[in-house]
């Protein structure tokens, strides 16, 4: 599947490193910036308000730590920094949307 292929994988994490790098202290303009240069779209206010919501879950989730988080998929593991993780995760699934919303 599209969100398991390691060259999306790869580029997300490049996205998501290049946003944080440009919105350092703006997780909401992080959102912005993705959907744009992902969708070339804005966020609906509602998608804004709850992938922004997103993005502070997955900072809990990678615990703070300075340890690179590995991220398994079929074929490779990716070490992703942990302050990229949550821009990471929101990036991978704005970039596998379409699998991510089709039936199952």
């Amino acid at each position: 599947a599209l969100f398991n292929a390691p060259i999306l994988q790869e580029a997300a994490l490049k996205l998501a490193a290049e946003a944080l790098q440009r919105f350092p202290d703006s997780p909401q303009a992080q959102v912005e910036d993705l959907f744009h240069r992902i969708l070339l779209r804005s966020p609906s206010k509602t998608e804004l308000t709850h992938l922004t919501a997103s993005h502070q879950n997955y900072r809990t989730m990678s615990g703070g730590g300075t340890e690179p988080i590995e991220w398994q998929n079929d074929a490779s593991t990716l070490l992703v920094p942990p302050e990229v993780f949550p821009t990471f995760c929101l990036t991978l699934g704005l970039m596998a949307l379409d699998e991510t919303l089709a039936p199952r």
